[in-house]
C-alpha cells in the first residue's frame, strides 16, 4: 500500500472514530423519543398506563413477540 493509501486509511479511520460517539448519542436519544411516542400511542389507544409502560420497555420488538403477547 502506498503512502497515500495509508494516509487515506488513517484519515477515514479518525473521521469514523470521531463521529462514532455523536452517532451513538443521537441513536440513544432518538430511540428514547421513539419509545416515549410508542407509549403515548398505546395510552391514547386505550391501554392502561401500566401495561403501556411494560410494552414500551420491550420497544423495539419483533412482530413474533407481538403475536405471542396477543395470543397469551
Amino acid at each position: 500500500m502506498s503512502t497515500l493509501g495509508y494516509a487515506s486509511a488513517v484519515y477515514h479511520g479518525l473521521r469514523i472514530g470521531l463521529k462514532f460517539p455523536g452517532m451513538m448519542i443521537r441513536w440513544k436519544l432518538r430511540h428514547k423519543k421513539a419509545k416515549n411516542e410508542f407509549k403515548k400511542t398505546l395510552v391514547n389507544s386505550g391501554l392502561p398506563p401500566v401495561q403501556a409502560q411494560e410494552l414500551a420497555e420491550l420497544y423495539p420488538f419483533k412482530i413474533e413477540e407481538i403475536i405471542s403477547l396477543a395470543r397469551g
